[in-house]
């Protein structure tokens, strides 16, 4: 695992988005969160559909913001809402509240779904000065908690709706799935995202795996000193429990593990000037 802010794998810069479609595997730090990202892309997303993932990073660092979506039946639409939700990764870029963001990505979801597509989306918020880590998910599978202090992970449980959808939303994604977290971490906590498709997998038994297996999986993620092979380890698991699984759909996964690492001087100076200059995007669809 990367240990010092140099390393070469730490592509994502202030002021920038990153991430989209396709299959790789990256790892970024940033002020007070490491996050590690595996995706794949199994799917003719022209036809099917697929997943899509974006990060982004604010003028100074403070505001990591991630983006995970499941898109699908849009009728070769999948470019135009890959670059709409883009779109809002960029225009919320240094929001420390993703109330915003979110109203605009209801809108997608409602575009979408009158274009004949379907979507579900996650969308969380990092915000490094009070380790706040902030949900909403409109029908993706619940994310996975690792709370230092308790020593075991957990799934989170719906606390309210975030901001309703307007009186005329036509989206997919049912009211009641627009779930709500704001939650204060300690250095040492960890959080895993995940598509659809890893909860669809089977287990040797060929039961589903659903939320709770999952779960139990990723308990070496926090028993491990390095999360980066951990969470290959956890892949080829999931991979090796039945000879369907990950073989003909999109998955992507996120783990996050918070740190005491701050915003630097150099940053902080840098970022009025950043913010006149615009983010850059460096997103790959």
């Amino acid at each position: 695992m990367p240990t010092e802010q140099h390393d070469p794998r730490n592509r994502l810069h202030c002021m920038e988005v990153q991430g989209g479609h396709g299959t790789d595997s990256q790892f970024f730090r940033r002020p007070g969160l490491d996050v590690w990202i595996w995706n794949q892309s199994r799917q003719d997303a022209k036809v099917e559909g697929g997943d899509i993932h974006y990060v982004s990073s604010c003028a100074s660092g403070r505001i990591t913001r991630m983006l995970m979506a499941d898109v699908g039946g849009v009728n070769n639409h999948f470019a135009d809402v890959a670059c709409r939700l883009r779109d809002v990764m960029v225009r919320n870029i240094n929001a420390i509240a993703q109330s915003s963001a979110v109203r605009q990505m209801t809108a997608q979801l409602d575009s979408t779904s009158q274009q004949g597509g379907f979507a579900s989306v996650l969308l969380s918020t990092f915000f490094a000065p009070t380790r706040s880590w902030t949900v909403c998910n409109a029908g993706h599978p619940p994310p996975l908690l690792y709370q230092s202090v308790k020593g075991e992970w957990a799934a989170l449980k719906p606390l309210s709706s975030e901001l309703p959808p307007a009186a005329d939303y036509a989206g997919n994604v049912d009211v009641s799935e627009y779930q709500n977290f704001k939650l204060r971490l300690d250095a040492g906590d960890m959080f895993f995202c995940y598509s659809n498709s890893l909860t669809e997998c089977r287990q040797s038994n060929g039961r589903m795996m659903g939320v709770e297996g999952i779960r139990s999986l990723v308990q070496r993620l926090s028993e491990s000193s390095n999360p980066e092979l951990a969470l290959n380890e956890l892949i080829l698991t999931i991979r090796d429990a039945h000879q369907d699984n990950l073989c003909t759909q999109d998955a992507t996964v996120m783990l996050s593990r918070v740190t005491p690492t701050r915003v630097s001087l150099r940053d902080n100076f840098l970022a009025p000037f950043r913010f006149i200059r615009g983010a850059n995007d460096r997103t790959s669809l």
